[in-house]
């Protein structure tokens, strides 16, 4: 007999990985913050808070599944968030990675460039706790 593996749209699958998301800032007060509004919604998330790009470009590169979410600023140290998006994308398919690009920028042209590039969404910053939690949490899950 032949188990059906089929499931309802109504009836909902339990996912076996972790909800983790990849903090990647310069800024420490602005990780601070991300993972502390986060983990007010979230409290099951697992979160890797790195520094700089190099780093998280090669974390990102080398883990055996992707992360939930990564949060990624544009201007950091040794590699820049505009280059690691597009390491990335050579990998990961924009559904199978969502990257949100914090820039501190409004310039049209460089926004633009990054949602091409395959960015899944903006935060401006300065940001609050609502835009963080209306451009992150559809990527989270109940």
């Amino acid at each position: 007999m032949e188990a059906n593996t089929q499931h309802s749209s109504a009836e909902p699958v339990a996912s076996t990985q972790p909800v983790t998301v990849f903090i990647v800032d310069d800024d420490i007060a602005t990780r601070n913050f991300i993972k502390s509004v986060l983990e007010q919604e979230r409290p099951h998330i697992k979160f890797t808070e790195i520094h700089d790009g190099l780093t998280a470009l090669v974390e990102l590169l080398n883990m055996e599944s992707a992360p939930s979410l990564v949060i990624l600023d544009i201007q950091m140290p040794k590699v820049n968030g505009h280059n690691i998006v597009q390491e990335l994308r050579k990998r990961y398919h924009k559904n199978d990675l969502p990257i949100v690009m914090c820039t501190g920028t409004n310039n049209r042209a460089l926004l633009m460039d990054l949602l091409q590039l395959g960015v899944n969404d903006m935060l401006l910053k300065p940001f609050d706790r609502f835009a963080l939690l209306a451009k992150t949490l559809k990527y989270l899950g109940d």
